[in-house]
């Protein structure tokens, strides 16, 4: 005798249209899907992404060029780094601030995006 009814895991969806004998889906990159049951996965806070079949919202991470921290149950945001910062990674880290004399925009995800101001001449 088998289950009366099988639910999909965490990180996984029930394909469209359903049915009782159709496998769950890994949700894809840039979503998430907590818990046990047959609710759709969602998207990824603005800014964040995860790898493939994610069980949680902590699996979404900062992109480059962005910083913040995203925490379960409340989520979190991800906001762009100042300008004269970058951010060459994915997660919570911090900005790095440009040289002195060096100036960028704002999400910056490289020290290359650091261009030296007025006055500055870059060091070789």
């Amino acid at each position: 005798a088998g289950l009366a009814a099988c639910h999909c895991n965490a990180g996984y969806e029930p394909p469209p249209g359903g049915g009782d004998d159709a496998a769950c889906l890994e949700c894809a990159p840039g979503m998430y899907k907590e818990g046990f049951g047959d609710t759709p996965c969602l998207p990824c806070p603005i800014y964040s992404d995860s790898p493939a079949h994610s069980g949680n919202v902590t699996a979404c991470l900062c992109d480059m060029g962005y910083t913040g921290a995203i925490t379960w149950p409340a989520g979190g945001t991800c906001t762009p780094c100042p300008a004269n910062t970058y951010k060459d990674t994915v997660g919570s880290a911090v900005c790095s601030l440009c040289s002195d004399g060096a100036a960028s925009g704002p999400a910056s995800t490289s020290p290359d995006d650091c261009v030296c101001v007025a006055g500055y001449t870059p060091v070789a």
